[in-house]
Formats: structure tokens, C-alpha cells, sequence
């Protein structure tokens, strides 16, 4: 009973940093939410069992894409006067779209998937943890350093350039 509440918890947690993320004005509210709503998906992940999932779920979605997303944001939040134009198009096909998805994860919930679910051996996950950090070391590395220098490299490109006026006789800083 109290593991059901817990995954309600998460559950309304998660969707409604999603409305957050889809709704709002403010892009960095927006990529924070989205944060919350990849970090809720990450906890539902562990409350299922999926161990892998969830640690994967924090170290791509949460650590490398949210350092992309910051990074875009960072780099864009000194334009000025861009003029965006955003062509409205009807709201029907959207809402088709979404009754559509709707009704086939409905079915889904009640009927089930349809043919033969094969269920993950649970002694996959030592052996894909052995693999990252065994023979595939250099590459998982590799990106990390990526990830970082790229997050270092926004931090530079997006500060503010400071200028200094110096008089006779005065350096530069």
C-alpha cells in the first residue's frame, strides 16, 4: 500500500513537471522542469525493478542531455531582437494525434501488449556494468570529458565579456 503511494507520488510528480516543461514561458523553467520530469521517470524506473534503466535513465537523459539543453540555453539568452515568426496551424491534427496515442496506450493498460513479452534476464545488468567499466572504459570516459569540456566551453562563450578603459600609464587587467 505504501510502495503505491509512493509510485502516485512520483507519478503526479513527473507529469506535472511535464506540463511545467510543455507550458511555460520561461526557458530556463522549462529546462529545469524537464529536468524533474527525466529525474521522476528515473525514480519510477528504480520502484520497477529496472535498475539499469534508472541509472542510465540519470546518466544520459539527466547528465548529458541537461548539460545540452543548459548549454543551448546559455548560448542563445543574449539575443536581442530576432524577430521569430511562429506560424499558428490549426488545432485539430494535433488533438487527433493525441487522442490516437491516447487510445493505444488505453489499450494497451487494459489489454496488454499484444504478442509474447520476453522478460530481461536480471544477470544482464553485472554484465553491462562490466563491459562500461572493463573493456569499454576509454569511451564512457571519453564522453564524460566531452560532456565537461562542452559545459566549460558555454560557461566561457556565455559570460559576460567585461571591458576595462585604462588611462596613460594603466594596464590592463
Amino acid at each position: 500500500m505504501a510502495e503505491a503511494v509512493v509510485f502516485y507520488i512520483i507519478a503526479a510528480f513527473t507529469i506535472g513537471t511535464a506540463c511545467v516543461t510543455a507550458f511555460s514561458g520561461n526557458i530556463i523553467r522549462s529546462a529545469f522542469s524537464l529536468l524533474g520530469t527525466l529525474v521522476g521517470v528515473a525514480a519510477m524506473f528504480g520502484m520497477m525493478g529496472a535498475d539499469f534503466l534508472a541509472v542510465i535513465q540519470v546518466m544520459i537523459y539527466v547528465g548529458g542531455v541537461m548539460v545540452l539543453i543548459l548549454f543551448a540555453v546559455m548560448l542563445t539568452h543574449r539575443i536581442k531582437d530576432v524577430n521569430v515568426s511562429n506560424r499558428s496551424l490549426p488545432a485539430f491534427p494535433g488533438a487527433a494525434v493525441a487522442v490516437l496515442v491516447l487510445g493505444v496506450l488505453l489499450y494497451g493498460i487494459w489489454y496488454g501488449l499484444p504478442g509474447d513479452t520476453a522478460r530481461v534476464e536480471a544477470k544482464m545488468t553485472p554484465l553491462i556494468g562490466k563491459a562500461l567499466v572493463g573493456s569499454h572504459v576509454l569511451p564512457f570516459l571519453a564522453s564524460g570529458l566531452v560532456l565537461l569540456i562542452a559545459l566549460i566551453g558555454s560557461v566561457v562563450i556565455a559570460r559576460r565579456e567585461e571591458t576595462f578603459v585604462c588611462g596613460p600609464g594603466e594596464a590592463k587587467r
